[in-house]
């Protein structure tokens, strides 16, 4: 069922999110259109402001409008990178989509998920455009969520990569990463 517009607003939780479906193959086209229409000066997107609430922590707002897929809103995004002393990740977030009508908000969700995919696959895309067609090892730093996303999307663009080094200021971090992800990475 379809929100009423102006009367309703949907919340979607990080699981709910998930539950969508996007494949890393929906993610990586639509972050390929996103990218276009960006280079093409198809979008309006102004540059983030934030707030730096203690040393080395962000807080951002990054609003947006791409006509070519008709949505816009915006994402309030943080990054505390001392979280893990709280048992949470560095970095959480929500976004808000508005009909591009009438402004209103028609869906606030979590936007932990949908950060951490697109911006893997806006690396993969680089990675796709960017690096030699016989690529066969690359190197990431950061064994975390976005090290965990990296991981499973590049091999998806570099078809002929063998080996993914991974380094991180936790060494049990790396050791995580590669023992979850190598069973099914394919490299």
């Amino acid at each position: 069922m379809k929100p009423e517009r102006g009367k309703e607003v949907l919340y979607l939780t990080r699981d709910d999110v998930v539950a969508a479906g996007l494949t890393p193959g929906d993610v990586l086209e639509l972050v390929r259109t996103a990218l276009t229409e960006h280079g093409s000066k198809r979008v309006e997107m102004p540059a983030k402001i934030g707030i730096h609430p203690l040393p080395d922590t962000l807080m951002h707002a990054m609003p947006a409008w791409v006509p070519a897929v008709n949505a816009c809103g915006i994402k309030w995004a943080e990054c505390f990178p001392g979280n893990h002393k709280y048992n949470l990740p560095q970095t959480s977030g929500l976004m808000i989509l508005n009909d591009p009508e009438t402004g209103w908000p028609v869906c606030i969700l979590d936007a932990i998920w949908i950060t951490a995919k697109r911006t893997a696959a806006v690396s993969a895309l680089a990675c796709e455009f960017l690096a030699p067609e016989d690529t066969v090892e690359v190197g990431i730093a950061g064994a975390g969520v976005q090290g965990h996303e990296h991981v499973r999307i590049l091999p998806r663009v570099l078809p002929k990569l063998k080996k993914i080094k991974i380094t991180d200021r936790f060494p049990e971090a790396t050791r995580k990463l590669i023992d979850e992800l190598q069973p099914t990475a394919g490299v």
